[in-house]
């Protein structure tokens, strides 16, 4: 609401989300970016909004509109059950045409050692910005992080 404010729009009028400025900034180098950042600072300091010889963003995690379920292999495009399912065929456990229940693949996922989820294997088929993060509480959802400037 405050950048609402900033920017003098109302609330009715539309405002570009965060995925949308992000897939903007990342078409620049860094170099523009600091250069808007400091320019949106010197007007933020100009209209007495800011104040002080120090000033920080914070790299707060933000939700991405899309869920875990939906990520696919980076190297194969398999969804997560097309992935076990291979295992499980790799593994003799089922045959080729066999079509395990969600709960055989559960159980499956559960009892597989070493098993990861990570940015190098897995992403998100229709937002490439999106990146599992880990949160304190220890789930794994899709999000971003902000840049830290200081």
């Amino acid at each position: 609401m405050s950048l609402r404010s900033f920017l003098g729009l109302d609330l009715t009028e539309k405002f570009p989300d965060h995925s949308s400025l992000t897939r903007i900034r990342d078409r620049y180098p860094i170099e523009i970016a600091d250069e808007v950042f400091a320019f949106v600072l010197g007007i933020a300091r100009e209209r007495k909004l800011i104040s002080g010889a120090q000033v920080s963003v914070d790299a707060t995690l933000l939700a991405a509109s899309v869920v875990m379920k939906s990520i696919v292999r980076r190297d194969t495009d398999e969804d997560w059950k097309a992935y076990l399912r291979r295992l499980m065929a790799e593994d003799g456990l089922i045959e080729d045409d066999d079509e395990p229940t969600d709960e055989d693949l559960r159980r499956f996922d559960r009892s597989r050692q070493g098993k990861k989820v990570s940015n190098d294997d897995w992403k998100s088929p229709v937002d490439d910005d999106a990146r599992i993060v880990k949160l304190k509480v220890g789930r794994t959802p899709l999000g971003y992080r902000g840049r830290t400037h200081g």
